[in-house]
């Protein structure tokens, strides 16, 4: 079937369909492989070899295509171990696509892979490098996990929510404090343990922060698991990315208990020196010792 005319040579449909394919697999950006499976005398995946790959793959792997094409895999990585032969040989055998996320030992790179079957005992590899995003998130993980454990370490109950307001993390203390767990605070549940005669004023400061962005500040009591309310100085701060906007407020709620009671009985101790000094005889004379 005449399909167009280039050159002054006419092309065949097919011959038109193969150099289109031929174009999209040159300008993949992904790295691809076409690989054979090669099995043992008991049909179990012992090896894979790569027929073809495209011009993406040296970029996204690191590894030169003449080092690879006419080599099996364990020519070339001898110590890699099975288990990527293992998940390609699943697929070249029975058909069953795979997709998952690896580190490649021998490179040092993690990709995110796809795998399927083209015919029986061959298979597709699209895969790209994803290392630079896994190290960052591996990063982050482990500033989270320094984060968690120095916020449990502290004394006053912590807390994290997300710019709107909807809190998703908190330190050890506030669970241990409030005898709460995470599914029952998460979000708006904290309002729980809160005064509900003091609530719809703690509503009212809060989410007037949340719209204007201006730090929180309040005294206001908690109840514990003994049941008992406590009053804690709370301060929250937002949290501000590159672009100047909330992503995450972190609060801290401090238990001022002690506070309270030694003022109040410093009150209470001036309000007996007042009494006693107006209860005194004129010219008296008297020593307070402290």
């Amino acid at each position: 079937l005449i399909h167009a005319s280039r050159g002054g040579v006419r092309t065949s449909k097919g011959e038109a369909d193969a150099e289109r394919y031929k174009t999209r697999f040159d300008s993949m950006t992904g790295g691809f492989a076409l690989c054979e499976i090669i099995c043992d005398e008991a049909g179990k995946p012992r090896d894979y070899r790569p027929l073809a790959v495209n011009p993406a793959f040296e970029n996204q792997s690191r590894i030169k295509a003449d080092v690879i094409l006419g080599r099996s895999f364990l020519e070339v990585f001898p110590d890699a171990g099975r288990a990527w032969i293992e998940r390609f040989g699943r697929v070249a055998l029975t058909g069953e696509p795979a997709q998952f996320e690896d580190w490649f030992g021998p490179t040092g790179q993690c990709f995110d892979v796809s795998v399927f079957q083209t015919e029986p005992g061959k298979f597709g590899v699209l895969f790209t490098d994803i290392t630079g995003r896994k190290r960052a998130e591996n990063a982050l993980r482990e500033s989270e996990e320094e984060f968690e454990n120095l916020a449990n370490a502290i004394p006053q109950l912590c807390w994290m929510a997300n710019g709107d307001g909807w809190i998703f993390w908190y330190n050890q203390r506030w669970y241990e404090y409030t005898g709460t767990t995470p599914e029952q605070m998460e979000g708006w549940g904290w309002q729980a343990v809160h005064d509900p005669k003091l609530l719809p004023n703690v509503l009212e400061r809060w989410q007037a922060s949340i719209a204007t962005g201006e730090p929180f500040e309040m005294v206001f009591p908690l109840r514990g698991t003994d049941g008992i309310f406590r009053p804690f100085l709370t301060r929250v701060m937002p949290v501000r990315d590159g672009d100047g906007k909330i992503h995450r407020w972190f609060g801290t709620n401090t238990d001022i208990s002690e506070q309270r009671k030694t003022e109040e009985a410093l009150r209470e101790s001036e309000a007996r020196l007042r009494t006693l000094g107006d209860n005194l005889p004129d010219g008296a004379i008297y020593r307070y010792r402290i």
